[in-house]
Formats: C-alpha cells, sequence, structure tokens
C-alpha cells in the first residue's frame, strides 16, 4: 500500500486501477499486510499502524470525492504464515490489529466487511482457521487464501451492504460461487440477482 515494491504502490495506482474504470460504484479496500510483512526487510520500509490508516483514509477521502461508496475489509492474521514465513512479529500483529480497529470504527468507512472475523482461528486469533489458510493442500502454505478459503470468505459478505442508501431491508449473502479478489475490487450492485426485498 505505501511502498512501491515490483510496482507503483496501490496508493499510486489507485486512480488508474479504480477512480478512472467506468460505472464503478463501490470500491473494497483490503490492503496492507504486505506493508506489516516488510518481506525485504527495509528498515526504511517498517511502517507504523498510524502510517496504514492514513493511507487507508486517503482511499476513502479519494473514492469519496469521486462519489464512491468505500467498504474497508479487515486484515487476515498471519503467525502461520508459511509463504515466504518468517516476517510475523507480535509488533506488527499488534499494528494489525490497530488498523483493524479503525476499519471497525464508527464513520471511518461506509461499510466494514470483517473478513478477519470469519478466517481466524478462535483458539489464536493471530492464525488463520487451518483448512481456509492451505493455499493448493496438502501444500503447507499458510498465507493466501485456498480456494475453500476464499469460498469461507463470502461469508462476511452480506449483499445488504451494497443496497442502495436507505434501503436496509435486502439481507442476504452472495451465492457460494461468486468470487472476490483479495486486492481492490470494484463491485456493481448485484442484490437483485441473488435476493429480494423479503430475503
Amino acid at each position: 500500500m505505501l511502498h512501491d515494491r515490483r510496482g507503483d504502490s496501490s496508493l499510486r495506482r489507485f486512480d488508474r486501477d479504480v477512480l478512472a474504470q467506468p460505472s464503478v460504484t463501490y470500491v473494497i479496500v483490503l490492503i496492507g499486510i504486505n506493508d506489516l510483512r516488510n518481506s525485504a526487510r527495509k528498515a526504511e520500509e517498517v511502517v507504523t499502524a498510524e502510517e496504514m490508516i492514513a493511507g487507508l483514509h486517503q482511499f476513502t477521502v479519494r473514492a469519496r470525492s469521486a462519489g464512491l461508496r468505500v467498504f474497508g475489509g479487515t486484515l487476515l492474521p498471519y503467525e502461520n504464515d508459511t509463504f515466504n514465513g518468517g516476517f510475523y512479529t507480535p509488533e506488527a500483529d499488534a499494528k494489525r490489529q490497530a488498523v483493524n480497529t479503525w476499519i471497525r470504527g464508527r464513520g471511518a468507512l461506509d461499510a466494514v466487511i470483517d473478513f478477519e472475523a470469519v478466517l481466524r482461528d478462535p483458539s489464536r486469533p493471530t492464525r488463520l482457521l487451518p483448512p481456509v489458510g492451505l493455499r493448493r493442500p496438502p501444500s503447507p502454505e499458510r498465507l493466501r487464501l485456498s480456494a475453500h478459503g476464499r469460498q469461507h470468505r463470502l461469508g462476511a459478505i452480506r449483499l445488504s451492504t451494497f443496497a442502495p442508501k436507505g434501503n436496509s431491508s435486502v439481507n442476504c449473502h452472495p451465492p457460494s460461487g461468486e468470487f472476490f479478489a483479495r486486492f481492490l475490487i470494484q463491485v456493481k450492485p448485484q442484490t437483485d440477482a441473488y435476493c429480494n426485498s423479503n430475503a
């Protein structure tokens, strides 16, 4: 989010990748784990929770100025990361939790999609649930979600979130086959396709 690595940071790319796209009305922002992991181990790229929150706030301001609604996805735990592992620290996890607290905070965003709540291991909240963190079973990778994990993540998304403002009667989950990307997702409301006002 905050630093250029193999390409421009997401803050640099936001206008091109999101705001310049036609017919976008909603934006889900789910980003920040790579900032926390700092896999390049560069001292100048160690981030604070405050810097990450400022970056997320920038997304919000820029999206709202373009007339878009902004939904924040909570950052997932990664203590059991085995994809290029060794970058978890309790200090970084404390920053992750601080960012999630801000995301969940009242009024920070137009809505919250609490991916962490449905994907963390209740017995050890700093880790993903074992089945959802296996990328290609029986591969031991536990950072990027498996197909099961991506489907399980849908449990955090209610299509009522995408209903027009003032219409809270639409209340159902998206179908299990619907796919949501991990990065920045541009979404058009599809509530009529999946549920009705009495759902």
